[in-house]
């Protein structure tokens, strides 16, 4: 049994050390989603083992040894109510599992989450919290030496994709060439201007920054309160790196919340020194303390100079300083899909009208929300109409922008209550405990305040934007490091009374409940691979249809279903691959494949709407689907009305699904009908320019001169000037309209 202990403890430690290591670095080129869904897949793998090895160390002893804490019943309150509102959910499968492809938020990930705070408090040794410091410091040096460079046009990441994509063409010799390796160590392999705006592993800027501003504190602190010089600088570099790199990411959110956080940890030391220390004790503090100023001055000097060269979003550089005529450069970013950030519109306008909306959520679902991670559905439905001004007002809206607000949509007053509450006990504790406790070191206290006052800036970005995978770890395990720094130390010899002496062996039918958890383990691993394999296969899938290989695509698409078919999403891009092909077999004369390809295309996007009839993505992708298919067959231009009028139920401010809507009513010569939904359409979003181009266009077709020269001459005016088109008509229209008044009336 001690060889069994022994194992199980080792395992556990380990896997910790992979989470702190490898979680923040890992993200992949080839999937749907390259950053959150690979760590969150990840985490369930760290999750269901140490879990996994928890229980055969409860199984092995026979009893269930719980060691309490202060966390115990709020995390108890926060998994029932995650549990409530799951089963009150208007959609459960993606309140189990998580919004695809993230995953993160889903009651599974609040599970994994648990399981990895009640393992590290049941059986991590309190010595083994430096190593997964310094494992954690490390990799953070990693992220920012990422991080970094891309703000200079240099991406590691594309290093590794471009020779990915070349090694496809090319011999491996020529894709390790020197040369060849440095050309790939560029910025280009990026959608996003990641130049402008670095994220690293993470994908996008706010939660790189998120990451950062939870460690700065703690790494910094641990830089001038550890004793070995080789502690020292690691946790050095890796403060004054996550500060660079924060910097670069020119995240609003993660510059106030350092600075809120900056400001707690102040005032906690201020509250101690005042409060808890008399005269005498603090002249001793002022001295003991006094040894640590050159490296703490060195550290700040690092961080003041950084934001004297490079600034913030609310301080100009020392170049722009030098050069205060001179004009900013305008850098164009590209619209980049689902990034509130990116595009026209200021991303504070659009939290507030995201945030205007999910306080309309809340009021239909005031008790448990609409659902663990159930946003995207349950946000159209209360959609505010000024949404249809902003920039993105096409994008998906998955998360409400606003982690406690999002907490209220989705899971309720009992939800968000749960979860402050939560959240005020994991903040709390490290600070509380380092004030009160008079046998705390000075250095022990000063970390458990920069842990709380990590926390406290990560809270913060949260509250302007939501959580991610790798600061919920945090969230989670750095309160549990605080908690162990706590506990004393092990003595020398810590025997204990069990049902098995220490060095029993186990019997036969005493190994059968390991030997089950470890079954279990397994095939949970391998459901996770599944997973993740139908990811791959759906993405090379997509991949290989948008290079019309459509024979490969489709073999890998139908894979990925066989895998993952449970998601609505595979069916979906079966059922679109399908429609193309059969529109392309029916314009070739190819009847008999066409009509297989229609009727499986059909089958397909029911099948999508069967799993989930509240996804609004899936009534505009089987609109497109029945709207490719209707040349070889009218009738479904009904069924896509009817499809249409349902999604207009789910999203009634939506002006895209109403002027589709007209486009179908157009096309089956509903003239009146289409023209009440394009009219529908520009009322909703005033600058929706190829509504009112419709619209101008049927006025023209009906005789309605006067009503078509307003639409083209609203489009000239206020959405787009140099539209062609529309010059060309209004000056046709006019013309037409003085001819028509110069002739005379006989």
């Amino acid at each position: 049994m001690k060889k069994l202990e022994h194992f199980l403890l080792s395992t556990v430690t380990w896997s910790y050390q992979l989470l702190f290591f490898v979680t923040p670095l890992l993200f992949t080129w080839f999937n749907e989603e390259l950053f959150e869904f690979n760590k969150m897949l990840f985490v369930y793998a760290v999750a269901l083992v140490v879990g996994g090895c928890w229980l055969a160390h409860l199984a092995v002893h026979r009893r269930l040894r719980w060691k309490k804490t202060i966390f115990d019943i709020p995390l108890g309150l926060f998994v029932l109510s995650q549990l409530f509102s799951t089963l009150f959910s208007m959609h459960p499968w993606t309140s189990i599992f998580g919004y695809y492809t993230r995953f993160h938020g889903g009651l599974l990930s609040t599970f994994a989450y648990v399981a990895l705070f009640v393992v590290f408090i049941q059986m991590v040794p309190r010595q083994r919290i430096w190593d997964f410091l310094k494992t954690l410091a490390i990799s953070s040096i990693i992220v920012s030496l990422i991080a970094i460079p891309e703000h200079f046009g240099r991406s590691f990441s594309c290093i590794l994709i471009n020779s990915s994509h070349l090694a496809e063409t090319q011999p491996l010799g020529v894709v390790l060439a020197p040369d060849q390796i440095w050309n790939s160590y560029n910025a280009q392999c990026w959608i996003q201007d990641v130049q402008t705006r670095v994220f690293a592993t993470f994908g996008q800027p706010n939660w790189l920054a998120a990451f950062a501003i939870t460690l700065i504190p703690l790494f910094s602190v641990l830089a001038v309160i550890r004793k070995k010089v080789s502690e020292q600088t690691v946790f050095g570099i890796a403060s004054v790196a996550l500060f660079l790199s924060l910097l670069f990411t020119k995240s609003r959110s993660g510059i106030i919340g350092l600075a809120i956080g900056s400001i707690w940890f102040i005032g906690l030391a201020a509250v101690w020194f005042i409060k808890y220390l008399d005269r005498k004790k603090r002249t001793q503090e002022l001295k003991h303390l006094s040894a640590y100023t050159p490296i703490a001055g060195g550290i700040l000097a690092c961080i003041l100079l950084s934001v004297a060269l490079f600034g913030t979003p609310y301080t100009p550089s020392l170049s722009q300083l030098l050069q205060p005529s001179a004009p900013a450069p305008v850098t164009e970013t590209p619209m980049v899909v689902n990034r509130l950030d990116e595009g026209g519109t200021d991303s504070g306008e659009i939290r507030k009208i995201v945030w205007t909306g999910a306080v309309k959520v809340w009021q239909r679902y005031p008790i448990f929300g609409s659902g663990v991670e159930t946003f995207a559905y349950s946000y159209y439905k209360d959609r505010p109409m000024e949404h249809n001004t902003v920039s993105e007002w096409d994008f998906l809206y998955n998360k409400a922008h606003n982690e406690l607000l999002n907490f209220l949509a989705t899971t309720g007053i009992v939800g968000l209550s749960t979860y402050v509450v939560l959240l005020v006990v994991l903040i709390g504790y490290p600070a509380w405990s380092a004030l009160t406790k008079k046998e705390q070191t000075t250095e022990e206290r000063v970390m458990l305040w920069s842990i709380s006052a990590g926390l406290v800036a990560l809270t913060i970005s949260n509250a302007l934007g939501f959580s991610t995978v790798m600061v919920t770890v945090l969230l989670f395990l750095l309160p549990a490091i605080a908690w162990k720094l706590n506990q004393p130390a092990p003595a020398a010899s810590n025997t204990q009374t069990h049902s098995h002496s220490a060095d029993d062996e186990l019997t036969v039918r005493e190994w059968v409940w390991p030997g089950v958890i470890a079954l279990a383990i397994l095939v949970g691993m391998l459901l996770i691979w599944r997973t993740w394999r139908a990811d791959y296969l759906l993405a090379q899938g997509k991949k290989l249809n948008q290079s019309q290989n459509y024979s490969d695509g489709i073999e890998a698409l139908e894979h990925a279903y066989e895998i993952g078919g449970s998601e609505g999403i595979f069916s979906e891009e079966l059922g679109e691959t399908y429609s193309w092909l059969s529109a392309a077999f029916a314009d070739a004369g190819e009847a008999t494949a066409a009509a297989m390809y229609r009727q499986a295309a059909v089958m397909k996007a029911n099948e999508m709407m069967a799993t989930n009839p509240n996804n609004l993505n899936f009534y505009k992708t089987k609109t497109r689907i029945l709207a490719t298919l209707s040349p070889q067959d009218p009738e479904l231009l009904n069924e896509a009305e009817s499809v249409l009028n349902a999604a207009s139920e789910l999203a009634p401010t939506d002006p895209k699904v109403r002027y589709n809507l007209g486009l179908i009513k157009l096309s089956v010569n509903n003239i009146e009908g289409a023209q009440t939904d394009f009219e529908q359409s520009v009322q909703m979003k005033p600058n929706y320019e190829e509504a009112r181009t419709s619209l101008a266009k049927l006025y023209l077709e009906q005789g309605k001169l006067d009503k078509s020269l307003e639409q083209y001459q609203y489009i000239l005016d206020k959405i787009q000037p140099a539209n062609i088109e529309a010059q060309q008509e209004v000056v046709r229209i006019q013309q037409t309209l003085a001819t028509a008044s110069a002739t005379p009336k006989k």
